[in-house]
């Protein structure tokens, strides 16, 4: 099993081999660690110098994915030893989250980056398309962020287990988004949720049209409609970071 820890990237995928691989993304690289007698241990960096801000590891290729605030995705089809950028399409933009799913029998890749566009890829990386209807939601020429650029970028993406064709996006700042056409076309949901300040979207796999949202200043929220209509069901008030299910 390989587990990826990143402020943008899917927590944790599962891969055949090798087993017990722990790879934490941080400001000074990742850190590759290794399961030993229980606990955890620190064996080597990778990248080394490089900010990173989300790891994907795409377990049918075996390949890993690291995207950084420098403007550079990175693959590596052997755990790190070797690394080679592949983000041509998607220009001099930060890379603030990558997501996989399964389209068509294949896997499809996305990034969200900063200032907020998504891109797809169907080949791995090698090279990028935009869907450029995230940038045609009414209101996006008043997205922001509070600290310079001041530019808003992809915080989270999310997807329905049951229909390939839906997509959530966590835009910071610019609130709560939802594709039902495979992120051709978005539209804005908030009608309960009263911040739109998100930092992660989880889809609950046990329970149809039941999302989360972890908010930065009114705790988590609860959707039971697919995002069309939301309720604080906790930490009201707080700021909250990720938010997180379990299958029973």
């Amino acid at each position: 099993m390989v587990i990826c820890l990143s402020p943008g990237g899917q927590t944790t995928t599962v891969g055949e081999s090798p087993r017990g691989t722990l790879l934490v993304g941080t400001a000074e690289g990742i850190f590759s660690c290794e399961r030993r007698h229980g606990s955890w241990s620190p064996q080597e960096r990778l990248l080394p110098g490089e900010h990173i801000s989300s790891l994907l590891y795409e377990s049918r290729s075996r390949t890993l994915f690291a995207g950084t605030y420098g403007e550079a995705l990175y693959a590596s089809k052997d755990l790190g030893r070797n690394w080679e950028r592949r983000d041509q399409g998607i220009g001099n933009r930060e890379i603030y989250t990558l997501a996989v799913r399964e389209v068509g029998g294949r896997p499809r890749l996305y990034a969200g980056t900063q200032p907020a566009h998504l891109f797809y890829s169907d080949d791995l990386g090698q090279s990028w398309s935009e869907l450029s209807g995230l940038r045609q939601v009414p209101g996006v020429e008043k997205w922001t962020f509070p600290g310079p650029p001041h530019q808003a970028h992809v915080k989270s993406l999310a997807f329905d287990p049951r229909r390939s064709d839906i997509i959530y996006a966590a835009v910071e700042v610019g609130g709560f988004l939802k594709s039902s056409d495979g992120g051709r076309s978005w539209k804005r949901s908030f009608q309960g949720l009263l911040v739109d300040h998100i930092h992660s979207i989880v889809v609950d796999p046990t329970k149809s049209g039941r999302v989360y949202a972890a908010t930065i200043g009114d705790g988590v929220y609860r959707s039971d409609d697919g995002g069309i209509t939301w309720r604080n069901v906790g930490l009201k008030g707080s700021q909250v970071w990720r938010v997180a299910t379990q299958e029973n």
